[in-house]
């Protein structure tokens, strides 16, 4: 009996390669995009900070408020880069998605033949099995009938 053997297996296993690299792509794409989120939201949060501090000190200096009016331009810019960035990634994050559809899709295609080959072999397997059975359980009757005739 020959054991199961899948003529594309090692299409299948490219394909599997594949659909993981772009998994990997795609999930790195996504970090970085929720870096740049969390920087954002950091620097959100230090201005506030900033801001309250100055706010309920008890004596704020004209230097004080110069210095906040600084740090609010250079939290600004650097926000309007961060996001300039984050709006970047977002076509690069679509097309990632749409590549990973593509190449687990072309990955499903060829799990599923495997399988109804596999399915095939099995039935044909199991035929087979039945066969043998039946020709030795046969063979094992008129061997019995040759003996109580001798």
């Amino acid at each position: 009996m020959k054991l199961f053997q899948f003529r594309l297996q090692r299409v299948l296993d490219l394909r599997r390669q594949q659909a993981e690299s772009e998994r990997v792509h795609l999930r790195k794409l996504l970090t970085a995009c929720e870096r740049l989120e969390e920087e954002i939201r950091s620097l959100g949060s230090a201005l506030h900070d900033a801001r309250a501090h100055i706010r309920h000190a008890p004596s704020a200096a004209g230097e004080d408020y110069i210095a906040l009016s600084y740090f609010e331009s250079h939290v600004q810019r650097r926000t309007t880069a961060l996001e300039t960035r984050r709006q970047q990634l977002y076509p690069q994050l679509a097309d990632q998605r749409a590549r990973l559809l593509e190449a687990e899709r072309k990955l499903k295609l060829l799990e599923k033949l495997e399988a109804r080959r596999r399915a095939e072999w099995t039935v044909e397997h199991d035929k087979e099995l039945e066969t043998l059975g039946a020709e030795s359980h046969l063979a094992r009757l008129q061997s019995a009938r040759r003996h109580s005739m001798a």
